[in-house]
């Protein structure tokens, strides 16, 4: 199982945040703890987003850079989520909504295709 998060900024909306995370990763039981939104998640859509958009290379190659042991994150920039757009963030001032989870469940989700 995955898990996401991202900070809340005093000039965003607790709203806006949970729709940027649900459209990547709908489903996903947000709660708010001491000024970020957190809960674990379910890779399918994300993957599907990132296969729709022809990056699974990429996206693979980011996890990989970023894994730490059996460990690894993405950062995803909140404002292209809203849009239902999965885009690496990179160094956005509005800050990244970061999913963590292990390489391997990364790494099956990119290389597997669709049935």
């Amino acid at each position: 199982m995955a898990t996401v998060e991202a900070r809340l900024l005093a000039t965003e909306s607790e709203e806006s945040v949970k729709r940027a995370i649900l459209r990547l990763f709908p489903g996903t039981e947000l709660r708010n703890a001491e000024g970020r939104m957190e809960g674990e998640c379910d890779l399918v859509n994300f993957f599907e987003l990132v296969r729709r958009q022809q990056a699974r290379a990429s996206f693979l190659a980011v996890a990989r850079s970023n894994a730490s042991g059996r460990e690894t994150f993405l950062e995803l920039n909140k404002t292209a989520a809203l849009a239902g757009i999965v885009a690496v963030d990179a160094g956005s001032p509005m800050g990244p909504i970061r999913v963590r989870a292990p390489l391997q469940e990364f790494e099956e989700g990119f290389n597997n295709r669709p049935q």
